[in-house]
């Protein structure tokens, strides 16, 4: 009978084993989904991430894009100001220098 005892006891623990490894598997099987499904929550929040830099990058290009326009054109019409004083000074400079001339020939002349 002691033997029996012995084989219904072993017959217990392999069953208990059985059971702890069919556990264990299940723990491992579930644990490879959560893993793959954060996984894939991390890799669509970085999609989402680099979308909205994406976004944001675009809409500072179009903004300093217009700023530099902004900057181009008022220099632009700095250097026509700049240009059109220059003329305006060498034209009363040749004019007041053709009086000068005029005055010397006068009074050479005269």
């Amino acid at each position: 009978m002691a033997d029996n005892d012995f084989s219904a006891q072993f017959e217990k623990v392999s069953d208990k084993a059985k059971t702890a490894t069919e556990t264990l598997r299940a723990a491992g099987d579930k644990t490879k989904d959560k893993l793959a499904a954060d996984a894939a929550a991390a890799g669509e929040k970085a999609a989402a991430a680099a979308n909205r830099f994406k976004d944001k990058a675009d809409g500072d290009r179009e903004k300093v894009s217009s700023q530099w326009q902004d900057i181009r054109d008022k220099w632009q019409a700095h250097v026509a100001k700049v240009r059109g004083n220059v003329k305006e000074y060498k034209e009363r400079f040749d004019a007041h220098q053709m009086a000068t001339e005029a005055d010397m020939e006068r009074g050479l002349c005269g």
